[in-house]
């Protein structure tokens, strides 16, 4: 076995073992270290986690061991690429999985071998240093993350926005009576949205625009006529940190409607989960 297939599958272990170890909230695996790395121009780095949940169920008669999916976050294993193509021109690329077998919400059917794998990165991002970036591919759309800002020291569960939007589903969307042309009750904020935080994930083209004094905007053109835009601020004012996001986006009714209709699916068999 040669060196470098000892150091890719030592370092493979150790990611998969922090994974295992470390609090399973939504973070980002591919930020952790990096532990393989090949020259000084470019850089390989394979990452990943395992986030299981172990529990004892009783109905109060019978009792029995289960496992499952963390609840917050999924299994997920990627292999990260970087590198400079001219002095101000870096290239970045991307490939990353999750799988889920069980969801921590569903209890009937834990322990089946069976499980999902899904693409959640599939990236080509190229960033100049005065002109920004430009990503080609599967990825993180401009509004993504853009509800789940959180300063707290050592972050949070990265639930503040995104799927945790019950407060505010049930506010009744208002349309014009065919007949009366007066405001009529069209149907509650939660049948139209499940999530908050943009538009997640999506085949896209997106661009971002270099940092200006603490100021950053971005935008994607995503597949089937869907857009977004996104705006930043970080810095700080007297000593407060401050990291503020605005964001708006389109999505036809047709493409929301087939959208919907695979998340109602989906969430009969995994939990909504925030991902970063």
């Amino acid at each position: 076995m040669s060196r470098m297939s000892r150091v890719l599958m030592a370092s493979t272990a150790i990611a998969f073992v922090a994974g295992s170890v470390l609090p399973a909230v939504a973070q980002d695996p591919s930020a952790a270290p990096g532990v393989v790395k090949s020259g000084d121009k470019m850089t390989l780095r394979l990452y990943g986690q395992v986030a299981r949940g172990f529990g004892v169920i009783s109905d109060g008669e019978t009792s029995t061991f289960k496992q499952f999916d963390n609840g917050n976050t999924s299994t997920r294993m990627g292999i990260d690429g970087r590198g400079k193509i001219t002095k101000d021109v870096r290239l970045r690329t991307r490939l990353e999985y999750e799988i889920e077998n069980g969801s921590a919400n569903q209890l009937d059917g834990q322990g089946k071998d069976g499980g999902g794998l899904d693409v959640r990165h599939l990236d080509a991002i190229f960033s100049h240093k005065r002109f920004g970036s430009v990503w080609i591919g599967r990825g993180n759309t401009a509004t993504n993350g853009t509800s789940e800002k959180n300063l707290l020291p050592g972050g949070g569960s990265g639930r503040e926005g995104g799927s945790t939007h019950d407060v505010i589903k049930d506010a009744v969307v208002l349309g014009k009576d065919s007949g009366t042309a007066e405001p009529a009750q069209v149907d509650t904020l939660g049948k139209f949205f499940d999530n908050f935080d943009g538009l997640s994930r999506r085949q896209r083209i997106r661009y971002d625009t270099p940092t200006i004094a603490g100021f950053k905007l971005g935008a994607s053109a995503i597949d089937q006529q869907s857009w977004d835009v996104a705006a930043h601020f970080k810095g700080a004012l007297a000593g407060v940190k401050i990291s503020r996001p605005a964001s708006v986006s389109r999505m036809p009714r047709a493409t929301l409607a087939a959208t919907m209709a695979t998340a109602s699916r989906t969430s009969t068999s995994s939990t909504a989960r925030s991902r970063s």
